[in-house]
């Protein structure tokens, strides 16, 4: 075991590829109306949908020699009037764009199970919960745009639609635009939703991202415009849950680099949660065996098979000065995914550790970093699955 006074590792991401890959299909004889319902009951909180989109933006943006950028901000109304209630996440990308209409199959990813987005649903099902319509806007080099929207008027108990179109030429996006409204009824009624019972409206109102994009001095990009947010019980509105993404995406990811820029409501984020947080911040490097427990086997200390996690134990000041909390938190984050997957704040239970006294009121916190990606999680990686693994339950314990 070796300790050390050291901030947290250089990142390494478990994955490889740009935003969700897919292949090409325009309609699935999946039942759409279930499906969609479905995808709105995946997630606790429209912040956690956000960091469903987010996550899909990291992959596409978090690479070697690359100065990612990711940016968070309301839709803008039309002409400065009207309600600002979408939300845009924006990122440039690394790597060429997949086409959108293999971005937008339903299960159908090509990635491999290590990587984002493995269970074909993730841009999808966050999108419906925040939305009833969402439009997926791309910019690949050379200028070639494409469009797709994920839109719940669309969908039937025949089959689940989530069209996409590609413009021939990015020098004359207003016409091929307009000329797709007038032409094709399912863009044109998305249009006239987007617009406010208005197709031309709507028509502006995405032309006006679209020439945003085309101005843009990034040569790939991947929007994600996500229109009137559904709150589902959230009663602070878009602009409660946009400062609450502010106050979450730092501790959230643990392994932002410093070239990396993120901006919400055009606000830069910082990525030294933790290190700026706790105080005696120390880093143990542990070997793990998932298929034999430790409390049985001879190379408990040391295995001979496994895989590497880090500790990082610290004392959190803002908890040590609460009145009668000597509880032990335990983070998990997750190379697979990027970010926290599971947070436990009284965990004594867990590790171990006597459940009185005053023993941890200094606020003690310890953080788990998942170095290769070894935990399985849920399809929104919003907890661990070990059911998924034969030896779950030695893995977990």
């Amino acid at each position: 075991m070796n300790s050390s006074h050291v901030l947290f590792s250089s990142p390494v991401r478990i994955d490889g590829s740009s935003n969700e890959s897919r292949t090409p299909m325009s309609t699935s004889h999946i039942d759409g109306k279930g499906l969609w319902a479905s995808w709105t009951r995946n997630f606790i909180s429209p912040e956690l949908a956000l960091l469903d989109l987010f996550d899909n933006a990291i992959d596409a943006t978090l690479h070697d020699e690359f100065d990612g950028k990711i940016q968070v901000y309301r839709d803008p109304a039309l002409n400065g009037e009207g309600r600002c209630d979408g939300i845009v996440l924006r990122n440039n990308c690394s790597r060429p764009i997949p086409k959108l209409s293999t971005v937008l199959t339903v299960f159908g990813s090509e990635k491999r199970a290590d990587q984002i987005g493995e269970n074909g649903v993730g841009v999808k099902q966050a999108c419906a919960a925040l939305s009833d319509l969402s439009l997926i806007l791309t910019k690949d080099k050379g200028k070639k745009f494409s469009i797709g929207f994920l839109f719940k008027d669309l969908q039937s108990a025949n089959g689940c639609l989530i069209p996409s179109f590609t413009f021939k030429n990015g020098d004359q996006l207003v016409e091929e635009v307009k000329n797709i409204s007038e032409n094709n009824a399912q863009f044109e009624l998305a249009m006239r939703h987007y617009g406010g019972d208005n197709v031309n409206d709507g028509v502006d109102r995405l032309l006006a991202h679209l020439q945003d994009m085309y101005a843009s001095e990034d040569e790939r990009e991947f929007i994600v415009v996500l229109h009137r947010i559904i709150q589902r019980g959230h009663g602070g509105g878009v602009k409660a849950i946009m400062e609450n993404l502010a106050k979450l995406l730092p501790k959230t990811y643990l392994h932002i680099p410093e070239n990396f820029q993120v901006f919400v409501n055009e606000q830069p984020l910082k990525f030294k949660y933790w290190e700026q947080r706790l105080l005696e911040l120390h880093k143990f490097t542990l070997k793990i065996d998932p298929h034999h427990s430790f409390k049985i086997a001879e190379d408990w200390h040391y295995p001979n098979h496994g895989h590497y996690v880090c500790l990082y134990l610290g004392f959190d000041p803002a908890r040590a000065g609460i009145a009668n909390d000597n509880k032990t938190s335990l983070l998990i984050y997750s190379r697979q995914s990027g970010r926290l997957v599971r947070q436990i704040e009284d965990a004594r239970g867990q590790l171990g550790l006597t459940s009185g006294g005053t023993d941890f009121a200094q606020g003690l916190t310890v953080i788990l970093d998942d170095l290769n990606g070894n935990l399985p999680l849920t399809p929104t990686k919003q907890d661990i699955a070990f059911g998924q693994q034969a030896s779950g339950k030695v893995h977990e314990r």
